[in-house]
Parts: C-alpha cells; sequence; structure tokens
C-alpha cells in the first residue's frame, strides 16, 4: 500500500522495504527477510538506468468519508460499551427484513428502532421502448451499506442493488438481489442495462460510503457516472 502510493501519487522510483509474509491468499502479519537490502538496491538502481520514460505523478485525490465520529477516547469507550447491544440488535434488524413478509417488514422495523421518512409519492413505473415496463436507475449518496435497502423500503418494492466488492455472507443475509460488478464501464453498462428491464436499480457511484453532509467525486469505474 505504501508503494504504491508513493510511487502513483508522490513520484519515487523504487521503494526498498521488508516486506509482509503470505500465504493462501492471506498476509501472516510477520516479515520476510527476502533479499538483502543491497540487493534490492542495486536492482532498483539497475531498473531506473533501463527506464528512459519519466513518471508522471497522478493527481492526489482523498476520496473517502466513512468516519462515524471522531475517534476520540470518550467516543470509542461508548462505541464498545454499546458493541454487544448494537450486534444483538444487528440480528434482529436483519432477521426482520430477511424473514417477514413485506406488509410486516415496516411495523416490525419501526419496533426495531428503524425510521424510514419519506418525502413525495414514489414515482410511477417507466416505461421502457416499444411500451415495455423498465425499471428506473436511482443514484444514492450512499451514507451506509443499507442505503439501497432503505430505497426499498421507501418505494415499497424489492430492488436491484449494484456493489463492486461485497462478502459472500452480506449477499446471503441481503433481503434484496445483489448485481456484483466487474468495474470495467463497458459491461457493468451491460449488466446494469439489462436489470433496468426487469426493475429498478440501485447504485451509488461515489464508489465508497460518506458520512460527510456533501457528495465524494464520483467513481471512474461507475457506470453511472459522467464519461471523463
Amino acid at each position: 500500500m505504501v508503494e504504491a502510493f508513493l510511487k502513483d501519487y508522490v513520484g519515487f522510483d523504487a521503494v526498498i522495504g521488508r516486506e509482509v509474509k503470505a500465504g493462501y491468499g492471506y498476509f501472516a502479519g510477520v516479515m520476510d527477510d527476502g533479499n538483502t537490502y543491497a540487493e534490492r538496491l542495486r536492482a532498483a538502481l539497475k531498473r531506473a538506468e533501463e527506464n528512459t520514460t519519466y513518471h508522471y505523478p497522478k493527481p492526489m485525490i482523498f476520496h473517502d468519508g466513512r468516519l462515524a465520529f471522531t475517534p476520540t477516547p470518550v467516543a470509542a469507550l461508548a462505541m464498545y460499551v454499546y458493541l454487544p447491544f448494537a450486534v444483538v440488535l444487528s440480528v434482529v434488524r436483519i432477521a426482520i427484513y430477511t424473514l417477514l413478509p413485506r406488509r410486516m417488514i415496516g411495523p416490525a422495523a419501526a419496533l426495531a428502532g428503524v425510521r424510514v421518512r419519506v418525502t413525495g409519492a414514489p414515482p410511477a413505473t417507466a416505461n421502457g421502448e416499444n411500451g415495455a415496463s423498465g425499471g428506473r436507475l436511482y443514484a444514492c449518496n450512499h451514507r451506509t451499506l443499507l442505503d439501497p435497502i432503505a430505497i426499498s423500503s421507501a418505494l415499497g418494492k424489492p430492488v436491484f442493488a449494484v456493489t463492486y466488492s461485497l462478502s459472500p455472507l452480506s449477499e446471503l443475509l441481503s433481503p434484496i438481489p445483489l448485481l456484483r460488478l466487474t468495474r470495467g464501464r463497458d459491461e457493468d453498462r451491460r449488466r446494469m442495462s439489462s436489470l433496468l428491464g426487469w426493475g429498478d436499480v440501485v447504485g451509488c457511484p461515489e464508489g465508497t460510503t460518506c458520512r460527510e453532509p456533501y457528495l465524494l467525486r464520483f467513481s471512474r469505474c461507475s457506470p453511472s457516472s459522467p464519461t471523463r
């Protein structure tokens, strides 16, 4: 992570340091001795001499807003005290949205502390070409991972949600159908267009969650973001 940052955004030609051991796709948490620093330095200098093209650093854009609160000692203590209750509450809410019929989800979720406020009336069903029924694309500012579920609750019907990366457990527990994107603009556009033929689709063009009162820069990989 440090090497990629220094090379891509600061302009370093090489970064020499000990590597973290890895096995079976996971980092072991211990350092790998590997080659000596002198050997790695000679190899880096040789590559630098052979490289005749100048590397222009990429522009640095801060693209994150996931801190829910300032991590002060008091706030951290309150979080850990609340954590056991939060785990139980999350299990109850997951059960409500995955096991109960849709007509019962709203009242049951309200008893579990879920509040959904809808302003205005839900939009009418969109019509595609040749009068065929189609869906709408909803772009949310992605304050939490539950934004697509909140939109589904506000509309009173299931929607499709697209995501770049999600754990198999989250996919299993999700009360709405999910589609994993490839980060390839053309392929993702094709997949989302196909989904829109079946119903409404929720996308998060920022590419990450943001709890700040503003929008982040749209992800370049997002099919719903403007072409740059």
